[in-house]
């Protein structure tokens, strides 16, 4: 914790710009990662993949920066360049009160939902985990049934069927039953095949090939492994997500991602990128362009400079959404991201009441955005140690029995990635309910 405080008080105090503060950032990150898996001894923990994303994250920034006002800037063509330096800023030092939070959760906890699933269950669960982790499935089954009042819970269902896939990988190593790792590959082919069929959203594809390597990495309980021929199709699947990327989403809507996907690897998609940078060139973006958090960081600025602090105004709706969906069924849905888009000039609203567009604040943004620098060392402090006592619960590493300490703990992961590329805080709410829907589950079993 020590070595975070230091480097965010040297935040403060030194006025570095752009890539510099950025190149400082990572190798803080790179640092307190190696502390902290010299304190935990585990490779895939909430706390080490914070650091990773970090890292990710502030590469994907310093690129942003480099082609900032050129024609190669065609993910964020709305970045306002003078205010690049103060977003760096508030990325950095709402990152590092991050790490801080997650330090100081290390030795706290909420109740545990840890629940261990026996022998004799595993493989009839199995086959409910496959049919309602299918999300055309689960709609019409809940559509039937008519349960649409659970609303956003029933994501529940479907991370089942993502963190299954680590949960049977686990227990096959662990029994050696090789039923479960012909479940753990079905749950992995069948939710890839989903998302290349069916799937709006690109992460959708790569998030099952990423799942089934941390639970290599997580059985393994050796880097060796990195070296190793077993290493081979995973990268071979994360090159050619890579290479496809700019093309999912340059077709996406016009297209099956199949076709696009065949049509990529074969040479024959041609043209034109859906976002054109004022310059009137179009480009395709990559992974990296598209995982920037800077750019609606410098709207906040903006709006800063030309309103003030807005002392809560931003994130008042989540009041609402703290009451529960089946209490108050007509509550209006909240979309933080169509507020801003609208607000910062980046969506309109036509005469029907809806808005083309959403943009994520990011939490460090949302929160300078509402209380300025108090807000950012206040609330990314929170949300950090949010983090870290809801990870705890899990006891993720306890038992590879233990299934719903493996689901909220394979969801906690995500939901870093989420913060890191610029979720608000309406994903706090999202734990939140998730945590106690599976401490409920815990009591009732």
């Amino acid at each position: 914790m020590l070595i975070n405080i230091l480097f965010t008080l040297f935040y403060f105090l030194v006025d570095l710009k752009g890539t510099n503060v950025l190149y400082l950032f990572i190798i803080q990150s790179s640092i307190s990662l190696y502390l902290t898996y010299n304190r935990d001894r585990q490779y895939v923990s909430i706390f080490t993949i914070t650091h990773l994303i970090g890292i990710l994250i502030g590469m994907s920034n310093i690129n942003l920066i480099n082609v900032a006002g050129t024609v190669e800037n065609t993910t964020f063509g709305y970045v306002i360049v003078p205010n690049i330096d103060l977003a760096c800023k508030i990325f950095v030092i709402g990152f590092s009160f991050f790490y801080v939070g997650l330090d100081l959760s290390k030795e706290k906890s909420l109740p545990s939902i840890k629940y261990e699933i026996s022998d004799r269950l595993n493989d009839r669960l199995f086959y409910y985990i496959l049919i309602l982790s299918n999300r055309f499935s689960l709609i019409f089954i809940l559509s039937v049934l008519h349960m649409g009042f659970l609303g956003s819970l029933i994501n529940i269902f479907i991370f089942s069927g993502l963190f299954g896939i680590i949960y049977y990988y686990r227990l096959w190593k662990e029994t050696n039953n090789r039923n479960y790792r012909t479940y753990s590959l079905i749950l992995y082919v069948e939710l890839t095949v989903t998302a290349v069929m069916k799937s709006y959203l690109r992460g959708d594809i790569i998030l099952p090939t990423v799942i089934l390597f941390m639970a290599v990495v997580i059985t393994d309980k050796n880097l060796k492994l990195l070296t190793s021929q077993r290493v081979i199709p995973f990268v071979f699947v994360f090159f050619l997500f890579s290479y496809i990327f700019s093309d999912l989403g340059s077709y996406r809507g016009q297209k099956s991602n199949f076709e696009i996907i065949s049509n990529s690897i074969l040479g024959s998609n041609t043209a034109s990128y859906v976002n054109t940078v004022k310059y009137g060139e179009t480009r395709k973006a990559s992974i990296l362009q598209r995982t920037s958090t800077l750019a609606p960081l410098t709207v906040i600025i903006k709006l800063v400079n030309d309103h003030d602090f807005y002392g809560g105004l931003a994130s008042a709706p989540l009041l609402e959404a703290l009451i529960p969906r089946f209490l108050y069924p007509d509550k209006a849905t909240v979309r933080l991201g169509a507020w801003f888009a609208v607000e910062g000039g980046l969506a309109y609203k036509n005469d029907q009441g809806n808005i083309n567009n959403s943009v994520n604040m990011t939490i460090p943004g949302e929160l300078y955005l509402d209380f300025g620098w108090w807000g950012i060392v206040i609330g990314c402090t929170l949300v950090g140690f949010f983090y870290g006592v809801l990870w705890n619960s899990t006891e993720f590493h306890a038992s590879a029995s233990n299934l719903t300490g493996t689901i909220f703990g394979g969801y906690l992961m995500t939901a870093a990635l989420q913060y890191g590329m610029g979720a608000d805080l309406q994903l706090m709410l999202s734990l939140l309910s998730l945590y106690i829907l599976f401490l409920i589950i815990k009591w009732i079993l």
